[in-house]
C-alpha cells in the first residue's frame, strides 16, 4: 500500500564482501527514484562492473540503541 508519506533511502555497498562500507541517499518518494540513485552510484564507484550490493528501505528509521535503520520493507 502506498501512503502519501511513504519514503525510500537507499542503501549502496561498492564492495558486496565488506558491507560495512556504504553510501546512503536521501530520501526519495519512490522505489524507482532510489534505484536511479543506485544506477548513479554504480557509475560513480563501480564503472567496471565489480561486485557491488544495494537495497532500498522504506520508511527506514534509526534504531536508538544501534544506530542502524530499521525499514518496513526492502527491495532491489
Amino acid at each position: 500500500m502506498l501512503f502519501f508519506n511513504d519514503n525510500w533511502i537507499g542503501f549502496y555497498y561498492p564492495d558486496k564482501n565488506d558491507l560495512t562500507e556504504y553510501k546512503q541517499s536521501q530520501k526519495y518518494k519512490t522505489v524507482e527514484e532510489c534505484r536511479d540513485w543506485v544506477d548513479s552510484q554504480v557509475s560513480i564507484y563501480n564503472p567496471n562492473d565489480e561486485v557491488y550490493d544495494y537495497e532500498c528501505g522504506k520508511n527506514c528509521k534509526k534504531d536508538g540503541s544501534s544506530d542502524l535503520y530499521i525499514c518496513k520493507e526492502t527491495t532491489k
